[in-house]
């Protein structure tokens, strides 16, 4: 009689990228079957990441946020956030002034990432309110700024706008600008982190997100110059947020499994995006797994062909697992 042992994987030849709302979060409340999938991979010893249009904090603080919610550790190195892979873009504007776009932890996400010379549009705002006079001035309005001479370099949007009146207007400008400086009229380079359109919360309803910005700004450009607004896309479904994502993989499973470099990998994407996470996996070589726990809708009748359909995250680990024989 011949007994054939079957094919086992290693961890190492596994991967796993997780979105975080509407796959291990819904609004505020955590889903128990996520955290109960993330302390699984950790035992097992497969690499994973956390793989979010999210963003507005460090990667160090948006890994504590999570570790506390899940109850379990987490490094930054798992966490990519819409504007993690922007980092790589210090090497070209870290000694330039920058306008960054977004909350105000942003300035830190900036600084942290090597941007030596950070601009806000607050600080704009506070520089010269008459820049959008809609609104009053803070109280506490900064007065060592001087932007009169500053030329800005490159507009990036790390993160959803919380005023775009304001935001609109200042990026308006600047895209508009003679090299960047405020006030003169004649294009910087404009990249933006997330191209989701709604993402979901507690709210019943989807909200919008920076993509629904982004759509209102070229409207606005093409409206004042007549051409078609150009920047860079980051976050998912964008390659190079794929490229760097993998990289990062890579990184974590070389340090767990030191003797097992340079393996080839099956990466398992889960998501519940089909715009960003479905389209973003499979242009990129990934096995898709669509969960019906977020912002997908199965009356919407397109899931950008997701390989696979499941109902949670923990359907979704446990396909992966079997398929690689791994459980």
């Amino acid at each position: 009689m011949l007994i054939f042992k079957r094919y086992l994987s290693h961890p190492a030849q596994l991967g796993f990228a997780f979105d975080i709302d509407g796959v291990l979060i819904r609004g505020a409340k955590v889903l128990p079957q996520g955290v109960k999938m993330l302390k699984l991979l950790q035992e097992k010893k497969c690499p994973f990441i956390l793989l979010t249009n999210g963003g507005g904090v460090t990667e160090a603080r948006k890994a504590a946020e999570l570790s506390s919610k899940f109850n379990l550790p987490l490094n930054p190195k798992q966490i990519v956030l819409s504007h993690s892979p922007m980092q790589r873009l210090a090497s070209k504007y870290g000694d330039k002034p920058v306008l960054i776009v977004g909350k105000d932890t942003c300035r830190e996400v900036a600084l942290s990432y090597g941007f030596k010379h950070v601009v806000t549009t607050d600080d704009i705002y506070e520089w010269n309110h008459t820049v959008w006079p809609f609104k009053n001035p803070p109280s506490n309005r900064r007065t060592d700024l001087n932007l009169e001479n500053l030329q800005i370099a490159a507009i990036m949007m790390f993160y959803d706008s919380w005023d775009w009146g304001k935001d609109m207007q200042i990026m308006c400008d600047l895209l508009r600008s003679n090299q960047g400086k405020l006030g003169t009229l004649t294009n910087e380079p404009s990249k933006q982190s997330n191209s989701d359109f709604v993402w979901s919360n507690d709210y019943p309803l989807t909200r919008f997100a920076q993509g629904a910005f982004r759509i209102s700004l070229e409207a606005v450009y093409k409206r004042l110059t007549g051409n078609q607004l150009e920047y860079t896309r980051f976050g998912k479904p964008e390659a190079e947020t794929y490229r760097y994502a993998e990289d990062l993989l890579d990184n974590i499973s070389d340090e767990m499994w030191p003797e097992h470099t340079h393996v080839q990998r099956t990466v398992y994407a889960i998501g519940d995006n089909p715009a960003s996470d479905i389209k973003g996996a499979n242009d990129h070589g990934w096995e898709s797994i669509l969960v019906r726990t977020g912002v997908w809708d199965e009356s919407h009748g397109h899931d950008h062909d997701a390989k696979y359909l499941v109902h949670d995250v923990e359907e979704a680990v446990m396909l992966a697992l079997e398929k690689e024989k791994l459980v």
